[in-house]
C-alpha cells in the first residue's frame, strides 16, 4: 500500500491537487499490472495441466534388449516333452553328465535358430 500512496503523493505534486481521476489512474495502472500477472499465471497452469494430460513419451528401447525379451519369451514357450531344449531347476540332479546345456551365446544361438524355424514354419 505504501507504494500506492507514493505514487498518489507524487501525482499530486505534480498537479497540485488530487482528483477522484488521479485516484482511479494510479490504481487502474496496478490493477491492470495485477490483472496481466493473474493471466500469464492462468496460462502457465493451462499449459502445466495440459503437459500432465500427455502421456510420458517412452525412450526408445535398445534393440538388444529387444532381443533378449524376444529370446526370453520364446524360452518360456519351451516345454520339456515336445522341444529340443529346455530350462531344468537343480540341473546337478537333473541333468546327465555329457548332456549339452548351452549358456551365453551358446544359448542365444540355439533361441534363435528356434524363433528362425518357427517364422519359416509360419511363413
Amino acid at each position: 500500500m505504501s507504494s500506492q500512496f507514493a505514487r498518489l503523493r507524487g501525482a499530486l505534486d505534480r498537479v497540485g491537487t488530487t482528483t477522484p481521476g488521479t485516484i482511479v489512474g494510479v490504481f487502474a495502472e496496478d490493477l491492470t499490472a495485477i490483472m496481466n500477472h493473474y493471466v500469464e499465471v492462468v496460462k502457465e497452469a493451462a499449459e502445466l495441466k495440459a503437459a500432465r494430460a500427455q502421456p510420458a513419451q517412452a525412450e526408445a528401447v535398445p534393440p538388444d534388449v529387444v532381443r533378449d525379451a524376444e529370446r526370453y519369451r520364446k524360452l518360456r514357450t519351451f516345454h520339456w516333452s515336445e522341444s529340443s531344449m529346455c530350462v531344468v531347476l537343480d540341473p546337478k540332479k537333473s541333468v546327465l553328465l555329457g548332456a549339452v546345456c548351452p549358456s551365453d551365446t551358446n544359448l542365444d544361438d540355439y533361441i534363435d535358430a528356434a524363433i528362425a524355424q518357427q517364422k519359416v514354419t509360419n511363413d
